[in-house]
């Protein structure tokens, strides 16, 4: 779980707000639903994941996560317990759940800088750069 000090979660997200902001199919696990995203051998419950690859295959019958997004050729190594969303793009549907999720956490800065860091007093301070 991202650290609600600096990520401010907007979930939780049921399977079929999911299946339209992704437009995947829901296979299985129609009242699900989740509050955070996680890595596949990392997810718990409460959490969304995705796999598509057969490198992660034994991970997936493993994860514990509640919704799992996969592709149609791992589809079949989703446990029983997950809700199962098909995506032909399993990483980029679970990149729209994070947005989702996390909407600040994808803001993009105009001309790629960050907006100026001020101090209590409003003072623009100086920005240290590697």
């Amino acid at each position: 779980m991202a650290d609600p000090r600096f990520y401010d979660n907007r979930g939780p997200l049921t399977l079929e707000a999911i299946a339209a902001l992704t437009a995947a199919t829901i296979v299985s696990g129609g009242d699900a639903i989740v509050f955070d995203v996680a890595a596949l051998d990392r997810a718990g419950p409460g959490q969304i994941a995705f796999c598509d690859t057969h490198k992660m295959r034994d991970v997936l019958a493993r994860t514990t996560a509640s919704i799992v997004i996969v592709s149609r050729d791992v589809a079949d190594a989703v446990p029983g317990t997950a809700a199962k969303l098909l995506s032909d793009r399993p990483s980029f549907a679970f990149a729209k759940v994070a947005t989702a999720l996390y909407p600040h956490a994808s803001m993009i800065w105009r001309n790629g800088e960050p907006p100026p860091f001020r101090d209590d007093r409003g003072q623009e301070c100086l920005r240290v750069r590697p």
